[in-house]
């Protein structure tokens, strides 16, 4: 995670073409949740994936003004394997 003192512009696409939006960070989480619920009470804008925010897209609570060019961010869902059921369990 970067500091708020290195914070650089945003560069990417919006439905007018390039832009770069100048960024002034007001706030630093550790978590992306906590960041989009931040943005959804209005603190300011988020570089966020669309898969956490598309039912807030669709449902007007937050606005997607364009996409910003960064690498694709990957996400893991990490489980213990012990409580992993066999294939044959729990199916009739």
């Amino acid at each position: 995670m970067r500091s708020l003192a290195d914070a650089r512009p945003w560069t990417g696409t919006t439905s007018e073409g390039r832009k770069t939006l100048a960024i002034e960070p007001v706030l630093a989480l550790s978590s992306l949740i906590m960041v989009r619920d931040a943005a959804r009470t209005g603190l300011g804008a988020a570089r966020l994936p669309i898969s956490l925010v598309s039912h807030d897209l669709a449902a007007g609570t937050l606005a997607h003004w364009g996409d910003i060019d960064a690498p694709e961010i990957t996400l893991w869902t990490l489980y213990p394997s012990r409580r992993l059921l066999s294939a044959g369990l729990g199916v009739s």
